[in-house]
């Protein structure tokens, strides 16, 4: 859900500004789907475990490995899929690893 924050000229783009959880109509939007409503919703030590086995995010909606052993970067180093999966639940160390990420691509571009 989107409100108008501002206008330019004719022609031209509108800014819309995310209201996501601010609005109290954006809560029905999510009574449409409550089994993922109701999954954003659990705690990450009982999620973390469940995804782990099940080889399923609840966040993405799709397989965490798409083969055995399968691994990506983070936080500058090789890791597994799965335990990247588990790394994420930890609020800071994901952001530490997106701004790290994003810098990395900005240097990237400029040399």
């Amino acid at each position: 859900m989107h409100s108008r924050c501002e206008r330019s000229r004719p022609g031209r783009q509108v800014l819309l500004l995310p209201l996501g959880r601010l609005a109290p109509s954006a809560q029905l939007f999510q009574a449409t789907d409550p089994v993922s409503f109701l999954s954003g919703m659990i705690t990450p030590v009982v999620k973390a475990p469940a995804e782990w086995i099940t080889n399923y995010s609840m966040f993405f909606k799709d397989r965490i490995e798409r083969y055995p052993g399968e691994t990506s970067e983070f936080l500058g180093r090789r890791l597994g899929k799965k335990q990247i999966n588990l790394l994420r639940n930890l609020r800071l160390v994901n952001n530490i690893d997106k701004s790290s990420s994003t810098r990395t691509r900005l240097a990237a571009r400029r040399s």
